[in-house]
């Protein structure tokens, strides 16, 4: 009797191994797959991801999401076919979340990514600039000669804007901001002169400059701001909010007010 009562718990055990092993084996077979495509994700070039980890799956995707911007933001100053265009898009974003134990309680781990041949660079070609002639004036004309405008069906310059009528830049004592290459751009007048400071120091890996919305970090980058003349108009400080200070007046100044036909933006970032 004791024997068959021990047969019987040996055989109810190996039903229940049995019954387990198909389960087990299903888990280990789907752990083994994510592993792969995450070693896929991080090592195959293919690919630009955010990794985070966080209380909630929520905050852990949100994160990571952000994190994945930044690499975004990261991979548009080595595209230089991508550094003029009107949007970025980054299209199939793609989410893997676990959870994981740590020293101080269980946490949520996230990986947003999306392959790198899924991000695509939107340009505007709806708008081109427009060329002005206007003929050489002499002492003897009394009137001057009317402005012809020629619509320009050529690729649009990077640094030109449309038509308006041009605002007028403030002159002032402008202080030292103990940044040498932001102090030689505050010295311009013109949005061609500080192209060739662009220019001269984009070449030397100090700089890197586009047209507003082609930044997805635009809180860490200042703005450039010009009129339908080229004249400089303002320099707006890094920072967030709906207001920042001009370095050309000091004033804080709401960067809504440069959303005109008359004006155009340029952002910079300067590396240390």
């Amino acid at each position: 009797m004791h024997n068959y009562k021990k047969m019987k718990q040996l055989i109810q055990l190996s039903l229940l191994i049995f019954m387990a092993f198909p389960a087990l084996s299903q888990q280990q077979a789907d752990e083994s797959s994510a592993r792969a495509k995450e070693r896929e994700i991080k090592t195959s070039g293919e690919y630009l991801y955010g990794e985070s980890v966080a209380n909630t799956k929520a905050e852990a995707i949100k994160l990571a999401k952000s994190i994945l911007a930044s690499e975004i933001n990261k991979e548009i100053l080595t595209r230089q076919d991508w550094q003029f265009a009107k949007e970025i898009s980054a299209k199939d974003v793609e989410y893997a979340v676990e959870s994981i134990d740590l020293a101080r309680g269980s946490k949520m781990r996230a990986i947003a990514f999306v392959r790198k041949d899924g991000i695509e660079a939107i340009f505007d070609k709806s708008k081109a600039p427009k060329v002005s002639l206007e003929d050489k004036k002499t002492e003897k004309e009394t009137t001057p000669k009317k402005t012809q405008e020629i619509p320009n069906t050529a690729v649009q310059d990077t640094l030109a804007i449309n038509g308006g009528v041009p605002d007028t830049p403030v002159t002032v004592q402008i202080p030292s901001t103990n940044n040498p290459i932001l102090d030689e751009l505050l010295a311009c007048k013109t949005v061609r002169e500080a192209g060739v400071v662009f220019e001269n120091y984009k070449k030397k890996g100090k700089l890197v400059y586009g047209k507003t919305g082609t930044n997805l970090s635009s809180d860490n980058s200042w703005l450039l701001i010009y009129n339908q003349s080229g004249e400089i108009i303002a320099f707006l400080d890094k920072g967030q909010g709906s207001t920042r200070r001009n370095l050309l007046t000091g004033e804080q100044v709401s960067t809504q007010s440069f959303n005109t036909v008359n004006t155009a933006q340029v952002w910079f970032q300067i590396f240390d």
